[in-house]
């Protein structure tokens, strides 16, 4: 797995990747973590997955566009949360991922099977 930005928190890291919620929404005590990157007309930055971002224009009209996209280790985690949110519903008590590197490719299992499933159903 890759690293877990101090700044996001796990129950912050969970409901993102379940889908109910936003990654880090705007608060001044992340000014602190912050690198500002100032952006003439046609350039770009990359933000890391996870890395949470604000744009703020200046005086001029800005066209800010951000795309979406899951490498194989963040498509790994969001699975793996999504697991964990089923194991949970049913009672048990997964650890967190990331923290512990055993037991990982036994949680993907379902996940995998079902969409593999779905897949063959479709055809």
């Amino acid at each position: 797995m890759d690293s877990i930005p101090l700044f996001c928190s796990p129950s912050g890291l969970r409901a993102y990747f379940q889908g109910s919620g936003e990654l880090a929404p705007y608060s001044g005590h992340l000014e602190q973590h912050s690198v500002h990157i100032d952006l003439a007309p046609g350039e770009g930055v990359h933000i890391p997955p996870c890395h949470p971002h604000w744009v703020q224009n200046g005086n001029e009209v800005s066209i800010s566009l951000g795309i979406l996209w899951f490498s194989d280790v963040t498509a790994r985690r969001r699975h793996l949360y999504r697991v964990n949110s089923w194991l949970e519903r049913a009672g048990l008590h997964p650890p967190v991922p990331g923290s512990s590197p055993l037991g990982i490719p036994s949680r993907r299992l379902p996940l995998v099977m079902k969409r593999r499933l779905r897949r063959w159903m479709h055809r």
